[in-house]
């Protein structure tokens, strides 16, 4: 009853499988009642320790440097190290990061969302803002941020969330320090692409100049194209000079301005603070991007508060610059990001984190201004905000409460980003930013179904809906990802204990035990029968028992059944109810089908001995067969079973009708009678 995808992913398991298990066995008598929450908190960040062990390890491996330069194989485990693949490959260091980042979100939802102390946490913002005492002309800059993310749960989850793009950011495929030693190789100036400013364009103008030495023309007036180009070229060297002339730079010189930009997004994309940023640009002969950039900058907030109409002005001067023709897309980018326009930023967006990050900062930047224009008018110079225009994120997204959803709908739909967003954990991460995760389980117990019931039948996973093909729901690559499937896996075992959503009374139980039943088959296929009863007992008794029921019969040894009974009776499971189960499994999967017509059972033969008056019964009338032999050695153990003698005659009594009936009465006759 495996069902195919999880049995082809079964050689590709780890031990990550038995770190989970272990550590759900540690928390699992905990996972209940007003017990479940504090529980499911401290279970998450043991998970997440463990991806951020295994980046570390696979990071620091020797073996690294091999994987980096493109060997991608299967992965095993060394028994030497018991979590360092053998073969680490740049894809599994990936992996490993981006699974990293999942349960840091989850963490981040778990506490935002689902925890049930509702009333603690109220009373708990209003003790804090209390203490920040009521705002004024002088409440200071870092009061007013965390006043505004206290007041605003939306804003403090925005926040969070970008906070959590850019420490995701960072766990991606080049750090700073990467991107700007590629960025010095690929202009073949190697450092000087930094330090020496717009070098073969300052020799075209000095060239220029010294030409028309006795010309009283303005510089301005210089009339000089660039190399192998009609362009003109600027005549002045200041920053606003191609913006101010509508003129270019000598490409060599376009190509540093732009890495120069473009190295600055991604420290903002990062999340670098202020300060580091302005020591990055004063480091690299660049001060006045430090000055232009963060001539507002707080380092105990995220947002310019600082300046002329609480830092509002400021933002307003950063929007008018990325309106500007002829500005490079990454400077445009930058300054977008201060002031909180989308289109700029959006421009250089590569990836679905990107997009994200985008609307994010726009929307928060919206609140912020909503919120300081409200709560400090004070701050606001008369007709600031209308004498200078400022992107209006919050109309923009419309409906707050759908801003989310519909931002995830987009984004799986839009060309650019639709591949990406169709990867199992980042169709995990996007239910949880949109707040649906309840329905990709909804959506994910269907596709298992699909696979389960798809011209098959199966005996652990309920039918949801009358059967399609395994791969028509988006989620069932979630399904065919034993990574993604761990990981939902043990996010569902959490969640129900507590969210409403996935509580019992509001989902469909038998659509979230789908979910436990496969990993349990993908645990089944990989051999790892001992790690199954916690599972199990994590489902309802009836889907729990039908699932321990068939991993039973993988276990052949006898003393290992027996090790699998005690298990079960750990977990509060009962070993004789799985045990009578497998019996009537094994009797409907190992005995061939009934087959059509009477069969004529011949039980008298003729014999001449004297002993008998010209018959007797035959002694092999029912011939032995392949088939029985399993039955027989399950029903072995309910000999050590001590105590439950009337439910093994009764299995046994069955056993051996069905077998008789089937003719393969030798093996259980033999073996178990």
């Amino acid at each position: 009853d495996q069902i195919n995808p999880l049995r082809d992913m079964a050689d590709r398991v780890g031990r990550e499988v038995d770190h989970f298990a272990e550590t759900l066995d540690r928390f699992n008598s905990r996972l209940h009642g007003q017990d479940a929450y504090r529980t499911a908190i401290d279970l998450t960040l043991e998970y997440t320790d463990f991806a951020s062990t295994m980046v570390n390890k696979i990071t620091q491996s020797p073996i690294r440097s091999s994987s980096l330069s493109g060997v991608v194989g299967p992965v095993t485990h060394n028994d030497g190290d018991e979590d360092i693949p053998a073969q680490t490959s740049l894809d599994t260091l990936r992996q490993w990061q981006t699974e990293l980042d999942t349960w840091e979100l989850f963490r981040i939802m778990l506490e935002l969302r689902y925890s049930p102390e509702k009333q603690a946490r109220q009373q708990e913002k209003e003790a804090r803002l209390a203490d920040l005492g009521t705002p004024n002309t002088y409440t200071s800059d870092s009061d007013i941020w965390e006043r505004f993310t206290l007041d605003n749960d939306s804003a403090r989850e925005r926040h969070l969330v970008l906070k959590w793009l850019q420490g995701a950011a960072n766990h991606g495929e080049s750090d700073i320090e990467a991107i700007a030693e590629e960025l010095e190789k690929k202009s073949g100036r190697g450092t000087g692409i930094w330090f020496n400013g717009w070098m073969e364009t300052r020799e075209r103008i000095k060239g220029a100049k010294r030409m028309r030495v006795f010309s009283t023309a303005s510089s301005d007036m210089l009339d000089v194209k660039r190399t192998h180009s009609n362009e003109p070229l600027v005549s002045s060297l200041d920053p606003d000079a191609p913006t101010r002339q509508y003129r270019v730079l000598e490409k060599a010189d376009e190509y540093s301005e732009r890495a120069l930009w473009m190295t600055c997004w991604e420290m903002l994309r990062r999340g670098r603070s202020w300060n580091d940023i302005c020591q990055w640009c004063s480091e690299h002969n660049q001060s006045w991007r430090a000055v232009s950039m963060a001539v507002s900058a707080d380092s105990d907030v995220d947002m310019a508060l600082p300046g002329g109409s609480a830092g509002s002005l400021w933002r307003r001067m950063c929007y008018a610059l990325t309106q500007q023709t002829g500005l490079d897309e990454y400077e445009a980018a930058v300054y977008g990001v201060l002031s909180g326009d989308l289109e700029s930023v959006k421009r250089v967006c590569q990836s679905w984190d990107d997009y994200i990050f985008a609307h994010y900062n726009s929307l928060l930047v919206g609140q912020l201004e909503e919120y300081l224009q409200k709560s400090f008018p004070e701050k606001f110079a008369s007709g600031t905000a209308t004498k200078f225009p400022l992107f209006d994120s919050l109309r923009h997204h419309g409906d707050q409460q759908d801003v989310a959803r519909n931002l995830i709908r987009r984004l799986n739909e839009q060309s650019s980003t639709s591949q990406e967003a169709r990867k199992p954990l980042k169709l995990l991460q996007g239910s949880l930013v949109a707040d649906n995760f309840a329905d990709l389980c909804k959506n994910l117990a269907t596709a298992i179904s699909d696979a389960a019931w798809y011209q098959t039948t199966s005996t652990t996973i309920v039918p949801l809906r009358t059967a399609v093909s395994p791969d028509s729901q988006r989620e069932s690559v979630i399904f065919n990802d034993y990574d993604a499937l761990r990981i939902v896996t043990h996010m569902v075992l959490m969640l129900r204990e507590f969210h409403e959503p996935l509580s019992d009374i509001k989902s469909d139980p038998e659509a979230l035990d789908n979910i436990i039943a496969a990993y349990i088959q993908l645990l089944r296929a990989a051999g790892r029968w001992e790690l199954t009863s916690v599972y199990a007992s994590r489902m309802s008794p009836t889907r729990g028992t039908k699932s321990l029921a068939q991993t039973m019969t993988d276990v052949q040894d006898l003393q290992e059944k027996m090790h699998f009974t005690k298990l079960m009776s750990t977990y509060g499971i009962d070993p004789v109810a799985v045990l009578t189960e497998q019996a009537k499994y094994l009797m409907e999967e190992v005995l061939p089908k009934k087959p059509a017509g009477q069969e004529n059972l011949k039980i008298i033969e003729s014999t001449k001995e004297d002993l008998y008056p010209g018959q007797r019964i035959k002694l092999n009338f029912a011939e032995e067969g392949k088939g029985g032999e399993g039955i027989a050695d399950h029903l072995a153990v309910f000999h050590l079973m001590d105590g439950h003698w009337e439910v093994s005659f009764q299995t046994l009594a069955y056993a051996c009708r069905k077998l008789l009936r089937k003719l393969r009465i030798s093996p259980v006759t033999n073996q178990a009678c």
